[in-house]
């Protein structure tokens, strides 16, 4: 199982934990730049930082943030370190046949 990181611990996370497969990936925990607080929706906030995420590179990543610009900025962030970015569909998403869907 691959161990997965959300970045952001606010209301767009829940419907990203409702939507993971946990048969793929286990929590390992959140990592939110503002939030104070020890844990959210029953996972720890473990990191504030990439820079305070020991050997990074062991984990895979989502980001969990709703504002577009703060969302590129931390797929830069993720892209220039090459670290590893999931995408999350639900399974009950209709998907044209026509989208395209990058990573993360």
């Amino acid at each position: 199982m691959e161990k997965l990181i959300i970045i952001g611990a606010g209301g767009y996370s829940k419907s990203v934990l409702d939507s993971i497969d946990y048969y793929n990936y286990l929590i390992k925990g959140f990592l939110d730049e503002f939030s104070r607080d020890k844990e959210h929706l029953g996972y720890p906030i473990l990191w504030h930082s990439l820079d305070d995420v020991e050997e990074a590179e062991k984990y895979f990543y989502f980001i969990a943030i709703g504002n577009n610009q703060r969302r590129n900025i931390w797929f830069d962030r993720l892209v220039s370190r090459k670290l590893r970015l999931i995408n999350v569909v639900d399974r009950s998403a209709i998907i044209s046949p026509e989208a395209k869907i990058g990573n993360g």
